[in-house]
């Protein structure tokens, strides 16, 4: 438990709020109003859970029976939402059951790591399904179908390498714990992904060429990717042991020079977004980034479920990047954001707009959101060992938020056809941006089957 000054944190998100405002430059007194109430209305949810001045990592931040109703609630909002608009597809009707369970366990879960786990897949599921759903041309859809389908051939792989490890008793369920097994079979799975991936081997090369728009100056970029993807989620598990076996003094070291290169990766990440106008590396930096800033957990506390917060983390992340910069790009019309009334706005365009309001809360901290508690959570748990750092990585990534507005802000404003044919934001495929975020939920889903599996086994 640590004392937490309610004074301090107000002052810093006004402060923030204020420096927004001045970062986004332009006369447009609407857009300078929406990014200063995105960073205001935390206040409110931070006073509720810092009102009685004490905090842990999950103790206070279980979420009320409120909350919990008004995530199920927007929840289901959106389910309705997309089901509306058309759901034919057999793989949106699938998620749109699983969307279904999930709520229901958000609305039953009394602890706080059931209810972050839970939320997490449902803001995956709602965001493949309103990516899924909502292509303006109908060859788009049957390429994200197609794509969506072939990397669900990845699961065989996560069965094949469990029934490995139990054909050749690689490991004794006696000796080692459910979590134990369940690291080595994600890092299996990753290297085996890697392998593949940097072999080229069919038809897992048909399926990066689909999802990915070849760099004609980088043309490796997609397979490092995934590279680096696959071998951080499968090493997640025993990267964590390795350093709770550390000595004490080479663990404090450890955990020094870990802060300080997710600290320099943030704000660098931050600057690049404006330093650089192609979008596709500034998703890939801020996504790394933004995994670099919650990697350092795993060096704290040796709580086993670190690991998965960290993993459910990374994936919502990467997702809701690549609907925010997708929404983006479908509602960058000519006509401005803030233009978009009622009167002169299709139905699927106000989808839209939704989808990117709760992505870019998700993404600056707003509440009620898809991995908003976990991130208070994850830095409840970083200020109680080190403060000073917590601050630090809080105020960088909050920046980071501010720069990736900042780089986006002209079409709030309404862009010209001669300024959007110029724009990075223009030639920005969907592809590039749901490949991340598909890679990412593919390894969700084998490693909760790979997990299901060795619990009906034990």
């Amino acid at each position: 438990m640590i004392e937490v000054n309610l004074l301090h944190y107000l002052l810093t998100y006004i402060t923030l709020s204020l420096l927004l405002l001045l970062f986004s430059g332009g006369t447009n007194r609407p857009a300078r109003l929406i990014f200063a109430i995105c960073l205001i209305l935390p206040l409110v949810t931070g006073y509720l859970f810092f009102s009685d001045q004490k905090v842990s990592w999950y103790g206070p931040l279980i979420l009320t029976r409120f909350s919990q109703q008004a995530v199920s609630i927007i929840s289901l909002g959106c389910l309705l939402s997309v089901l509306y608009s058309g759901c034919q597809n057999l793989m949106r009707s699938i998620m749109a059951n699983l969307m279904l369970a999930f709520t229901l366990v958000l609305l039953s879960a009394n602890d706080f790591i059931t209810f972050c786990l839970s939320l997490e897949l449902l803001g995956l599921l709602t965001t493949v399904i309103s990516v899924q759903s909502l292509m303006g041309t109908e060859p788009l859809q049957r390429r994200i179908d197609f794509v969506l389908i072939k990397q669900l051939h990845l699961l065989p792989l996560v069965l094949a390498v469990l029934l490995f490890y139990l054909a050749t008793g690689t490991f004794s369920f006696r000796e080692f714990t459910i979590l134990n097994n369940y690291y080595y079979i994600m890092a299996s799975v990753a290297l085996l992904t890697a392998l593949v991936a940097k072999l080229g081997l069919p038809p897992f090369q048909a399926v990066v060429g689909l999802i990915f728009k070849q760099d004609e100056q980088n043309p490796n970029l997609p397979r490092l990717l995934i590279e680096g993807v696959a071998v951080m989620v499968g090493f997640l598990g025993p990267m964590h042991q390795i350093v709770q076996n550390m000595h004490s003094e080479v663990r404090e070291i450890f955990i020094i020079i870990t802060l300080s290169v997710a600290l320099i990766a943030t704000l660098y990440g931050g600057l690049i977004t404006i330093k650089e106008h192609t979008v596709e590396y500034s998703v890939a930096f801020l996504y790394m980034v933004s995994s670099a800033a919650v990697l350092p957990l795993l060096t704290i506390y040796n709580d086993p479920r670190v690991p998965y917060i960290v993993l459910f983390y990374m994936a919502s992340m990467a997702i809701s990047f690549a609907l925010f910069l997708i929404g983006m790009k479908q509602l960058a019309l000519g006509s401005g954001l803030l233009r978009l009334w009622a009167k002169k706005v299709k139905r699927q365009h106000w989808i839209w707009l939704v989808s990117v309001v709760i992505s870019l809360g998700s993404i600056s901290y707003f509440p009620f959101t898809p991995g908003f508690t976990m991130r208070l959570a994850l830095y409840a748990a970083l200020a109680e060992k080190h403060p000073a750092w917590a601050f630090c990585m809080i105020v960088a990534h909050l920046f980071t938020t501010i720069f990736t507005v900042k780089l986006l802000l002209p079409l709030f404003d309404g862009l010209s056809a001669e300024s959007r044919r110029d724009s990075a934001l223009d030639k920005l495929q969907i592809s590039d941006t749901i490949s991340l975020g598909v890679f990412s939920l593919v390894i969700i889903i084998g490693g909760v089957i790979s997990l299901a599996l060795i619990e009906i086994l034990v």
